[in-house]
């Protein structure tokens, strides 16, 4: 529960480290007085009043954004009666590439980021965006602008906004969250595999392939040797909800140790019996194994936890296709109509046959809507058309008996029916 609501409790991540230390592997149990003092600030914080408002939409909002050589924060604000409430805080690491970033794309990033985190709060209003670098304050009005201040120039086109500048020593609270950013990486959730389980393993073909890379085969240059551990080099780098990872040297596992990091990366309580996808996502960012997601599919689809509890994923069966008919007479359609106030020769029905593919209908009047009847005028049919291939009814006894069937079976037709209670899929009932 403490972590769900992490966004009301100011370096939560900082006040749980000693309880989510507890939860690395083969990490010893020993509940001492600084997981009690953790435990105790955080239930603190729990029950205090919460330190978030409410958002007004008729109140203007304030974005404050800053960047910083390893994160970017940002804040979002209402000023009420001249009091600021604070209405959410974000922040996130830079990654490798963004700490290349220049200081004003640094910036503009921090801006770019904080309008997509609080879109559902900023779109359709105009707001103000308050930043300490004052080359941001010309976003609006770049001249040519290339590369990826063009980009991000275009994405916020669709925003109404204006930025003004604070100086930095006013600019407190965004310049401390991009210094303190949320940190994700504090649990792992697949464990390091000792090297001597990898030395060791007597997988024929991981000793094979090290004996390769050894001897400086020219088709293995994108395998590796570190440490006695055999590395491979993953041609994409893995980006994606649930990792970002840009180091494409994965280390590769044999045969005995796969099944230990699949069930870490699916079964484990922190690993949240994900589907396909993002567990294998989840996998590639550290390992290699060929036929991988082959295996990881296998193993999520012979998990018990989630055949037991996940809702079906299958989609509903689709509606039925359009019927093809080759020529005419090949598909016959029937139904019957009535009963009507008897004739003065005793006809109370009507049989209605439809050819599907010239559209030709014949009428026959009917006594009785019966088997042997309606055998008879279709009899008539046969006599005169030939035998169609298929006979399209409904599921009506009339059509659904012996004698209709024997009729069917002696003159080679396939009797077909309908859905029951869909009249549209026999065309003749329009």
């Amino acid at each position: 529960m403490s972590s769900w609501y992490r966004r009301f409790i100011p370096q939560f991540a900082t006040l749980s480290e000693p309880l989510t230390r507890l939860l690395k592997k083969n990490q010893r149990w020993e509940w001492s007085n600084d997981q009690e003092n953790a435990f105790e600030q955080i239930r603190s914080h729990l029950v205090a009043a919460p330190t978030l408002s409410c958002p007004d939409f008729n109140v203007p909002f304030i974005l404050q954004t800053d960047a910083s050589s390893v994160g970017i924060g940002a804040v979002l604000t209402q000023s009420v009666n001249d009091v600021e409430h604070v209405v959410a805080f974000a922040s996130r690491a830079l990654s490798d590439p963004e700490k290349k970033y220049s200081v004003t794309e640094q910036e503009c990033l921090a801006v770019v980021w904080a309008i997509k985190k609080f879109r559902p709060y900023l779109e359709g209003y105009r707001f103000t965006v308050v930043t300490d670098h004052s080359s941001l304050r010309w976003l609006h009005n770049l001249r040519n602008p290339t590369g990826r201040l063009a980009r991000w120039a275009l994405e916020l086109l669709e925003y109404d906004y204006e930025i003004i500048h604070r100086k930095g020593a006013l600019h407190h609270v965004p310049d401390a969250l991009s210094r303190m950013f949320e940190d994700n990486t504090e649990v792992p959730l697949i464990a390091v595999v000792e090297a001597e389980a990898i030395a060791n393993t007597t997988d024929a073909w991981y000793r094979k392939r090290v004996a390769d890379v050894e001897s400086k085969v020219r088709r293995f240059t994108d395998w590796r040797i570190v440490d006695g551990q055999l590395y491979f080099c993953r041609p994409k780098a893995i980006i994606s909800e649930i990792v970002e990872d840009l180091d494409r040297w994965k280390l590769v596992l044999p045969r005995e140790l796969r099944e230990e990091a699949l069930r870490e990366a699916h079964n484990e309580p922190q690993a949240g019996h994900l589907g396909v996808e993002k567990t294998f996502q989840r996998l590639a960012v550290r390992y290699y194994w060929p036929n991988m997601f082959r295996d990881t599919a296998d193993h999520v689809k012979r998990c018990d936890t989630c055949q037991r509890t996940k809702v079906e994923q299958a989609g509903p069966a689709g509606l039925m296709g359009h019927r093809v008919v080759e020529g005419p007479w090949t598909v016959i359609a029937t139904d019957i109509m009535g009963p009507f106030p008897k004739s003065k020769s005793g006809f109370a029905y009507i049989l209605v046959v439809q050819d599907l593919f010239t559209k030709w209908i014949e009428c026959f009047a009917l006594r009785a809507a019966n088997g042997k009847k309606i055998c008879e005028a279709l009899e008539e049919v046969v006599s005169r058309w030939g035998a169609p291939r298929f006979l399209l009814t409904d599921n009506g006894t009339e059509f659904v008996n012996k004698t209709v069937q024997s009729f069917a079976t002696e003159h080679g037709i396939s009797h077909t029916t309908v859905p029951p209670y869909h009249p549209q899929a026999n065309p003749v009932e329009r």
